[in-house]
């Protein structure tokens, strides 16, 4: 490897990184850490059906062309398990703890 990576593939790349640029290692990990939660579909809803919306629940509604609504969707904000941190095979305190190792 030269220079920094574009992209982490495995946790030895990360670990490879850190030795090359520790503080923009550092700041990789986090923004992954920052961005490890996604919208979920939890069930499709019926056309009498509210659903939930508050700040982790909210109601998806897909159109056609013709911006009618075809389908609803109720959606969970929640940990994404195929996140770039997690697919790595880090978890959320491994990375802080690589974090504050690096920043020490």
């Amino acid at each position: 490897m030269r220079g920094f990576p574009n992209r982490f593939n495995t946790r030895q790349d990360v670990d490879n990184a850190f030795a090359v640029d520790p503080e923009q290692t550092a700041g990789r990990l986090q923004m992954m850490i920052d961005h490890r939660h996604n919208w979920h579909i939890t069930a499709a809803l019926a056309d009498t059906e509210t659903g939930v919306t508050d700040s982790t629940h909210r109601v998806r509604e897909d159109t056609d062309e013709s911006g009618a609504v075809v389908e609803r969707y109720q959606e969970e904000w929640r940990e994404d398990p195929h996140a770039t941190l997690f697919r790595l095979g880090l978890t959320v305190a491994e990375a802080k703890q690589m974090i504050q190792e690096a920043t020490a």
